[in-house]
């Protein structure tokens, strides 16, 4: 084997090549075997006249490989990805579960999952084309939302049906909102068109303040704001003061009323859930979990919203004062924007 007069090129060392092809298969084992005889990468160089890293790289594909041969040209995998549907499954399953995981990622999981193998593996261009092109996805903000402890699908039918037998002047709603700092969660990520890309994580906060509130139909009936992420201790301390509490010379929670709250992870905690439901039985309030994460059912989420636009108003002063304005905030969330957010809820007609 003889490189072609026609195609070959002189690179300034010496030696010859076609470009854009490797060195032919002699070349290749002559390399070999004079490192397996113990030259130097250098000496084997200046023997065939190339630099020093193409030496390298043929070595070191033999001692990946166990072949003299080169890989092959533009990637493995690249001409078959289209053809091959469970390559394009797994990566539409893996993208919706978490929208911000890389092309990178997806190949250790094509691997890891045995897809795939590094010889077939599709190249992360490949994987970037099939996410945008085939799969028609989008990058777009990620909006990150709690992994809840119970997710069964019936949970909505006993939800429903226990609020249509619930006075509605007796709910009241708990939830919480954090103030994060920036963090290592990554911002972007990519989704169907038209569809937000959501992101489930764990309940665990790197927030520098956390506002728990409680609000009915009459506004809000209870609030705190803590440094730093919330708790189970927190949670139970809140609503010991909660009982505690008036509103117009009325407790703040009554004899039969309701109290609604989500599934996040602390909230079931093993003896959160257990002493928040003897604390609530001792005044005769009854402790209910809305299905799993279900912000169009959380009368909360749009007075976060309120808070969220008038932190915006001036951000410097809740920069510099968070809790003072976090404080503010919630005080303007005023009885009649709760009675709208029940009707938008659908808990008034």
């Amino acid at each position: 084997m003889f490189h072609s007069e026609a195609k070959c090129e002189t690179n300034l060392l010496g030696g010859l090549y076609d470009r854009g092809r490797p060195l032919p298969l002699y070349e290749r084992e002559y390399i070999l075997n004079r490192n397996h005889d113990g030259w130097g990468a250098n000496a084997i160089a200046a023997q065939v006249g190339h630099c020093r890293k193409t030496v390298d790289n043929i070595v070191s594909v033999y001692e990946t490989t166990g072949s003299s041969f080169p890989k092959s040209i533009g990637g493995p995998g690249r001409h078959r990805t289209k053809t091959i549907q469970p390559v394009v499954d797994v990566i539409l399953a893996e993208k919706v579960l978490k929208p911000n995981i890389t092309a990178s990622e997806l190949q250790l999981k094509l691997v890891a999952d045995d897809v795939c193998n590094w010889d077939t593996v599709p190249a992360i261009r490949t994987i970037q084309k099939v996410v945008h092109n085939d799969l028609q996805m989008t990058e777009k903000k990620i909006s990150q939302d709690p992994i809840e402890r119970y997710r069964d699908p019936n949970r909505t039918d006993v939800f429903l049906a226990t609020i249509t037998q619930t006075d509605t002047t007796s709910l009241h709603f708990f939830d919480e909102m954090s103030m994060i700092r920036t963090d290592g969660n990554r911002s972007w990520g990519a989704s169907m068109k038209g569809q937000p890309a959501v992101e489930k994580q764990r309940y665990a906060s790197n927030a520098n303040f956390t506002v728990n509130l409680l609000q009915s139909m009459r506004g809000v009936d209870h609030f705190n704001v803590l440094p730093g992420a919330s708790n189970g201790v927190e949670l139970l301390l809140f609503f010991e003061d909660a009982l505690q509490a008036e509103y117009e010379g009325h407790p703040v929670l009554e004899v039969g009323d309701t109290v609604v709250m989500d599934n996040a992870g602390f909230h079931h905690g093993i003896q959160t859930e257990r002493l928040l439901r003897e604390m609530f039985a001792m005044h005769d309030v009854r402790l209910l979990y809305q299905p799993p994460y279900s912000p169009h059912f959380n009368i909360c989420e749009f007075s976060f919203h309120q808070v969220r636009e008038y932190l915006r108003e001036d951000p410097e002063f809740s920069y510099q004062n968070p809790e003072i304005a976090l404080a503010d905030a919630v005080t303007r969330v005023s009885a009649y924007d709760c009675v709208q957010y029940f009707r938008h809820c659908g808990y008034l007609m």
